[in-house]
């Protein structure tokens, strides 16, 4: 369908000064959507944290951080700061020269301000290289805030059709909202894990869950206000929920977790078929190193996708069902 140019990358994304890796991180929790980008990229020394501890995931990224991360990734080359103006002008003249973007797509003088979407959009692009995408009209008329005059559209278009960037379920892109530093561990992320790369058809039936959040009235009798305030949805491989066991006792069914995760969306389970939440599965906050159980009764080996809920930022992550029949 679509195919994909991508040069080779040595990731090394710098965004702290200290070895503070992605299980030592005080405000990471499993519960973060961005959680095992995170993880993964601070464990090989990817990206790191402040000296105390955090990470910080929602602070917001500035350009010149943006701009040296796409280019240590695609060089691997370390440029250094600049002595005098501002620091990332090494990164910046750099990659001019490698084409991500022109002086006029791009000042200098805005090194320091934070980084739009659109202008993200753009410097993936440039990474991502010739691409072809069958059915780009229909792609773009998905995102209802995108239209050909869209700054930057043509970009933003091809970002979203290969599944490095994502939308929001209320069908919009935002293309001047600001990035965060957990938006660009998870869009590295993306970039070096095609398997993860969120296309736009792999969302359609979650998109489709949260469109119609009230079939899991219809369904089960309850109306479930937390789901509706979905803003986005996010896909992960099935590692995120290694070590999940079925059980079955009696009658009862149940789903045990591992007890490795702290505060976490777990709480909130969901399970969709065909586009629908059949069945949600709650179990509270429980204390660090517990497993979380959830009973459910719907036929699991039938169920397409297995959402968790971040009921802090609202991010319905998408794990396929690996306990679906073959």
């Amino acid at each position: 369908m679509k195919k994909v140019f991508i040069a080779a990358m040595a990731i090394a994304l710098f965004l702290g000064t200290t070895n503070v890796y992605g299980a030592d991180y005080t405000d990471v929790w499993s519960s973060n959507w961005a959680f095992f980008a995170i993880r993964e990229m601070s464990d090989k020394g990817i990206i790191s944290g402040y000296p105390d501890e955090t990470f910080k995931p929602n602070n917001k990224v500035a350009y010149g951080e943006f701009i040296k991360m796409a280019v240590i990734s695609i060089t691997g080359e370390d440029l250094g700061n600049t002595e005098s103006g501002h620091w990332a002008e090494n990164y910046y003249n750099k990659a001019i020269k490698l084409g991500y973007f022109t002086t006029d797509d791009i000042s200098k003088s805005v090194l320091g301000e934070d980084i739009p979407r659109a202008h993200m959009a753009l410097i993936i692009s440039s990474i991502l290289g010739d691409v072809t995408i069958e059915n780009y009209n229909e792609i773009q008329g998905w995102l209802k805030d995108i239209t050909s005059k869209t700054a930057y559209e043509y970009d933003i278009t091809k970002s979203y059709a290969t599944g490095v960037l994502t939308g929001y379920t209320d069908g919009t892109f935002k293309p001047d909202g600001t990035l965060t530093r957990a938006e660009a561990a998870m869009a590295i992320y993306r970039l070096t894990h095609k398997e993860v790369r969120v296309e736009p058809s792999d969302l359609s039936p979650v998109r489709d869950a949260v469109a119609n959040f009230d079939s899991h009235y219809t369904n089960n009798g309850s109306f479930d206000l937390k789901l509706a305030k979905t803003k986005s949805v996010s896909y992960a491989p099935v590692s995120v929920i290694a070590g999940f066991t079925l059980n079955e006792n009696r009658g009862t069914k149940w789903i045990k977790s591992t007890a490795e995760f702290e505060k976490t969306y777990y709480a909130w389970m969901y399970l969709i078929k065909d586009g629908k939440v059949i069945e949600s599965l709650a179990n509270g906050i429980v204390p660090v190193g517990t497993p979380n159980v959830y009973l459910y009764t719907q036929d699991i080996t039938k169920v397409d996708y297995i959402g968790l809920l971040d009921v802090e930022d609202y991010n319905l992550i998408l794990v396929p069902n690996p306990f679906k029949s073959k």
